[in-house]
């Protein structure tokens, strides 16, 4: 969710046929892996399931779902998944949004959201 008074969310879809482990990824709103947040290195995402990350104000985080420290620009901006070299391995840009209304990507088109 893309808000100013609410919470963020990052939802990940494993399109794949095997399960994902997150234990080597890492997540930023900049493409600089330095600025990157280590992921759960505990969570694995089955095929064809989501994983949603909390990105909102620590304060409000209820311990039920993975936290990173960052959250969304409501004008819009980059998110970047890292693998363990560093490497962009996926990216997805959106644009500004009305509170309260989220945004995401066709699974079968390309990262623009």
């Amino acid at each position: 969710m893309i808000s100013e008074n609410s919470d963020d969310y990052i939802e990940l879809y494993n399109h794949t046929n095997e399960p994902v482990s997150l234990s080597s990824y890492r997540l930023s709103d900049s493409p600089k892996f330095s600025k990157s947040t280590a992921l759960e290195t505990n969570v694995q995402i089955n095929p064809g399931s989501y994983y949603v990350i909390y990105c909102g104000d620590y304060t409000s985080f209820d311990g039920n779902k993975t936290y990173v420290d960052m959250g969304l620009n409501r004008y819009g901006e980059e998110i970047y998944i890292f693998n363990e070299d560093g490497v962009v391995i996926d990216s997805a840009e959106y644009t500004s949004s009305a509170n309260g209304y989220t945004c995401g990507r066709d699974i079968n088109s390309d990262t623009s959201l």
